[in-house]
């Protein structure tokens, strides 16, 4: 599904001025946001949260470290992309089930996530990142809670261009 021109500019404008610009290379890739914006879903909360994935183990600050550990370890799709926050949005990495967000970091950290930014997610979008990829090319075991896992949204991008 696409998403609107005006809602990647702000996409766009927001992850220039946040700090993961600085460990993101695709700040300025005119065909990656072009792949991005054709290739993303929106996702809202659903009205029942799954608390099965919320365990002390996902750390806050390791969204996509905890969303590819709950992606190897169960069969959820794993996602990239960004939320939106006080009307900006936040590169973060999440899980979906049955199209119904699984944000395994916030729901076991929210006061820590509201301290961050205010208030929680109020809308998601990502593009589905497919768990063998996410298998191959993780940086962490199924077993490992260590902050700072980087995300994989540009290395899948790169993939499907080979």
């Amino acid at each position: 599904m696409t998403i609107e021109a005006n809602v990647l500019n702000d996409i766009r404008y927001d992850f220039s001025t946040g700090p993961d610009t600085e460990e993101n290379n695709f700040a300025n890739d005119e065909p990656f946001w072009n792949w991005f914006r054709e290739n993303t879903n929106s996702y809202y909360q659903c009205d029942i949260k799954d608390l099965a994935y919320t365990d002390e183990s996902n750390l806050p600050g390791n969204c996509f470290g905890n969303s590819q550990r709950i992606t190897q370890q169960d069969d959820l799709e794993y996602c990239e992309g960004f939320v939106k926050v006080n009307g900006a949005y936040i590169f973060h990495g999440f899980n979906v089930l049955n199209n119904c967000i699984i944000d395994s970091t916030i729901q076991s950290n929210p006061n820590s996530f509201i301290d961050n930014s205010g208030e929680l997610p109020s809308e998601y979008i990502g593009v589905v990142i497919p768990k063998d990829f996410v298998e191959d090319n993780a940086s962490l075991d199924v077993t490992e809670t260590s902050i700072n896992q980087p995300s994989l949204l540009y290395e899948y991008y790169l993939s499907t261009l080979e």
